[in-house]
């Protein structure tokens, strides 16, 4: 499939051409980005669609197919090493539109848990966020569209280099256990930009390393109002968590207890 592989929707459709990196030092130049994986997943499917020569992307409700591209990035000898997102001047994705069911638009987001096109489905879909990649607009066939990836790929590379810091700390512990919050949980009539006004260190790392955790209630402070604590954990170690979270309820109450009610 790869380079010549088919992108077929009902939305819009393309042909995966390549992607490029422009990077320094020691000299600016373009690299070509090694595609190792592309598949399509259908919603609430088991089915794996990774030896298909097509890739959907269909907009259906529960059962709506989403593509996945992965690059890898890694293995290129051009590239500085290590490569960090300062040698990233610019990073663009190139696709040609073969055939067009109606006008549409397309978003692209960041996957955030490991996946291949031989196993990939739609239960469970791999996990994304959002990007700062604006949604494109696809209204006619048999053209190219440049995507403008940077942000992208620079988001990409700190994530792999934290990925990578992690991967080396989970080695030696298995779980980082923290505070939900600095403080009791805030007023459900509260502004939370206010009454949460400081950054979240611990969750941002789990969001961008896509780490599983689970928040436990620890009783009450001030005001009566809930207090909690979170385990984090490795990928795909959820069994560990919620071994731990059983456990823990089992030894005590919090869980069964209720703040009181104002009228």
């Amino acid at each position: 499939m790869k380079d010549t592989a088919r992108l077929t929707t009902s939305l819009l459709a393309f042909i995966l051409m390549g992607s490029a990196l422009l990077v320094r030092p020691p000299a600016a130049s373009a690299v070509p980005g090694k595609l190792t994986d592309d598949a399509y997943t259908i919603g609430g499917s088991s089915t794996n669609t990774g030896i298909q020569g097509v890739l959907h992307v269909i907009d259906a409700g529960a059962s709506t197919q989403k593509t996945f591209i992965q690059f890898d990035l890694s293995s290129m000898s051009a590239l500085p090493s290590p490569l960090t997102s300062a040698d990233v001047d610019k990073a663009s994705l190139t696709l040609f539109v073969d055939a067009v069911g109606a006008a549409g638009s397309i978003d692209l987001r960041e996957v955030t848990s490991a996946w291949n096109e031989s196993t990939v489905n739609g239960m469970p879909e791999p996990t994304t966020v959002a990007s700062t990649v604006p949604s494109f607009m696809v209204t006619t066939s048999r053209k190219f569209v440049v995507i403008d990836v940077t942000d992208l790929v620079k988001a990409w590379r700190m994530r792999t280099v934290l990925q990578e810091k992690m991967a080396d700390f989970q080695s030696r512990y298995d779980v980082i256990v923290t505070p939900n919050f600095m403080s009791v949980a805030p007023s459900i009539h509260g502004d939370l930009n206010q009454s949460l006004p400081y950054a979240d260190p611990v969750g941002a790392v789990g969001n961008s390393c896509g780490l599983p955790s689970i928040a436990l209630p620890s009783g009450f402070g001030k005001a009566g109002m809930p207090v909690g604590f979170q385990i984090m954990g490795a990928p795909f170690e959820e069994s560990t968590l919620l071994g731990l979270g059983e456990l823990y309820q089992s030894r005590t109450r919090f869980h069964r207890e209720r703040p009181p009610i104002q009228a």
